[in-house]
C-alpha cells in the first residue's frame, strides 16, 4: 500500500512539474476545461448579433430564461463560448491561479519594492537611527 501511494505522490508531482514548466493554455482552452461550449456561428442573423458583441470579453447575459457567460472569440474560431455561472466560476478560479503563480514566478527587478539582494547589501542602519522613526533628537 505504500508503495502504491509513493508512486501516485511521485506521479502527481512529475504532472505538476511538467505542467509548470510548459506553457500557459490560451483563453479558449481554459473556457473550454472550465466547461464553456463553442458554438459556431452559422446564420446571418447569428452573424450579425455576434458582430454586436465585445470580442474577447465575458459577459453576462440571459438566454431562455437562464443566466449565461457568453464570450466572443472572432480571431480564433468565429464561435461563441457559452457557460453556465459555474463554469465561469471554474475560468476564474483558473485564471487567478494563473496569474498568481505567473507573479510569483516573476523575479519583477523592474520593481523598486522588491526585496533584491542589491537592496539587502545597502550599507544603512534604519534601526539604530532615531530619526527613520520620525524621533528627532537632540
Amino acid at each position: 500500500m505504500r508503495m502504491l501511494r509513493s508512486f501516485v505522490v511521485a506521479a502527481g508531482l512529475g504532472a505538476v512539474l511538467i505542467a509548470c514548466s510548459s506553457t500557459p493554455p490560451s483563453n479558449e482552452q481554459m473556457l473550454q476545461q472550465a466547461g464553456f461550449k463553442a458554438i459556431p456561428i452559422k446564420t446571418s442573423a447569428q452573424q450579425a448579433s455576434f458582430q454586436g458583441m465585445t470580442p474577447h470579453q465575458l459577459t453576462r447575459t440571459t438566454y431562455k430564461g437562464k443566466a449565461v457567460w457568453v464570450y466572443p472569440d472572432r480571431d480564433n474560431c468565429n464561435c461563441l463560448y457559452i457557460g453556465n455561472t459555474a463554469a465561469r466560476t471554474a475560468y476564474m478560479k483558473h485564471a487567478y491561479s494563473l496569474l498568481v503563480g505567473e507573479a510569483a514566478t516573476n523575479k519583477l527587478e523592474d520593481d523598486p519594492y522588491w526585496p533584491t539582494a542589491e537592496m539587502n547589501s545597502l550599507d544603512w542602519d534604519a534601526w539604530g537611527d532615531p530619526e527613520a522613526y520620525g524621533l528627532y533628537v537632540n
